[in-house]
């Protein structure tokens, strides 16, 4: 009797298992995808941390060789709008009083559409001033968000994904 249950069940599973790929249902590209989208939204992470370090090659580090905009930005070009994001980082820290406040920049990849090889989103980046805990308590703890979005364009080369285009929206 068990062995007849454990063939019904092996026979099931393995009856499954072909409907699933026949249907064209990838089990692994599940896996793919969800390990895609962290790399993505990683390298959301490693712009805003390039911004708040004021670091163009880190900026770089996220960008394809095969970088190409509708404003005429390659490779070669594209670093002009890491220092132009960077210059507007240093236009709000000149305006403020660093004993008691401090400018952050956040990053954020939202509406995201991943295919296999390639994504796209939009990158929102959130440029604040952050007030130190000091007295009086009830001051305001963000102000002056200055918020930039982007539309962003993914390639995946390799196991690892690089905008190949980034516009301001």
């Amino acid at each position: 009797m068990h062995k007849k249950n454990t063939k019904k069940i092996s026979i099931t599973v393995i009856a499954i298992f072909i409907i699933l790929s026949l249907t064209g249902c990838n089990i692994w590209g599940i896996v793919s995808t969800a390990a895609d989208k962290a790399k993505i939204l990683q390298i959301g992470k490693n712009i805003g941390k390039a911004l708040q370090q004021k670091d163009v090659s880190l900026f770089m580090q996220n960008i394809s060789y095969n970088y190409s905009d509708t404003d005429g930005h390659t490779f070669g070009t594209v670093d002009s709008i890491a220092e132009e994001l960077i210059s507007q980082v240093e236009e709000i820290e000149d305006l403020i009083d660093s004993a008691i406040k401090d400018v952050v920049v956040g990053v954020s990849v939202k509406n995201l559409v991943l295919a296999e090889l390639y994504a796209n989103s939009e990158m929102e980046i959130d440029i604040s001033v952050k007030y130190f805990n000091v007295i009086p308590p009830f001051w305001p703890t963000d102000n002056y968000p200055k918020i930039i979005l982007f539309d962003v364009d993914f390639q995946k080369n390799g196991s690892e994904w690089e905008i190949t285009s980034m516009e301001e929206i």
